[in-house]
């Protein structure tokens, strides 16, 4: 939980505006965070498993018709904002 408050100040910060995490967000099938037109997973553990996050986020994206983000770290490592190639491409084409 600490890693989903983490990433919704950094954003917040960046952004100027209030972003949060959705509480209970795994049982709801949403996003850990509040971020209009992207759904974001966020991480923080020691071992890195993109394939098997994807597997578990994607399809809850894909049902809300939204490209998804996956933002990630290990502890003393900075955050990595990882995507699959349609969903960035998505967002870059709205963006340019």
């Amino acid at each position: 939980m600490n890693a989903e408050r983490e990433v919704a100040k950094i954003l917040s910060d960046y952004f100027g505006e209030d972003i949060k995490r959705v509480l209970l967000s795994g049982v709801r099938g949403e996003g850990d965070i509040e971020l209009p037109g992207v759904h974001i997973e966020v991480k923080r553990q020691e071992q890195t498993l993109l394939g098997k996050w994807f597997a578990e986020e994607k399809p809850k994206a894909e049902a809300k018709g939204l490209p998804m983000a996956l933002i990630h770290r290990k502890s003393r490592e900075p955050w990595y904002v990882t995507m699959i190639l349609d969903d960035w491409m998505e967002i870059a084409r709205d963006g340019i």
